[in-house]
C-alpha cells in the first residue's frame, strides 16, 4: 500500500497542499477516526485449484492507542549507504540522522534516549536527553559516526527507556 502522500500535486488547486494517495494509511484510516484497528483478510488458491480458502486476521492495529503492546516509539536511521575516505588522512565522518516518532495517536511518551558505547567506532551528538513526543509526534537527531578504519558497522547503539506512568 501506498503509505505516504504524492509531492508535488495539489489536492484543490491551491498552493501547497498535497493530494492523498487514495490506498494511504491516511486516506484508509483518519486521524480523525477514532477506528485503530483493521481486519486482514488473505485470500488462497492452490496451485492445482483443488484447494481455497480465506484467512482472517482482526484486530491490526493501524493507529495504535494507549493500549498497545508494542514500543510505541518508532527508530528509524538514515545515512548514506556507502562512504569514501582516505583513512591515511584521518577517520571518516559519516552524517547519521535519527528519527524518532511516536505511533501512538492519542497519547505522549516520555523517554530517555541515551547512546551507548562500541568498541569500534564513536557517535558525536546527544549522548543522552529526555523527550516526551505528543500522539503521532516526530523527532530527528543529528548525530555523525566516526568510523576509524574501513568495515561494515553495526550502528544500533540506541537505547530508549520508556515508563509507563499507569500501573
Amino acid at each position: 500500500a501506498n503509505t505516504s502522500a504524492s509531492a508535488g500535486q495539489d489536492s484543490d488547486g491551491g498552493p501547497g497542499e498535497r493530494t492523498i494517495a487514495p490506498t494511504s494509511i491516511r486516506r484508509l484510516s483518519p486521524v480523525e477516526n477514532s477506528a485503530a484497528y483493521a481486519v486482514l483478510v488473505c485470500s488462497w488458491k492452490s496451485e492445482d485449484g483443488m484447494n481455497e480458502g480465506q484467512h482472517h486476521i482482526r484486530g491490526l492495529p493501524i493507529r495504535p492507542t494507549k493500549e498497545s503492546n508494542g514500543c510505541p516509539i518508532v527508530v528509524t536511521g538514515e545515512h548514506p549507504s556507502l562512504v569514501s575516505n582516505n583513512f591515511a588522512l584521518g577517520p571518516a565522518t559519516v552524517p547519521l540522522t535519527v528519527t524518532l516518532r511516536n505511533r501512538l495517536i492519542k497519547h505522549p511518551v516520555d523517554f530517555e534516549f541515551t547512546l551507548e558505547r562500541a568498541s569500534d567506532f564513536d557517535i558525536s551528538g546527544s549522548e543522552c536527553f529526555r523527550w516526551e513526543l505528543a500522539g503521532g509526534e516526530s523527532l530527528q537527531v543529528p548525530l555523525k559516526a566516526i568510523l576509524p578504519t574501513p568495515g561494515v558497522f553495526n550502528i544500533q547503539k540506541i537505547r530508549l527507556t520508556i515508563e509507563d506512568e499507569e500501573p
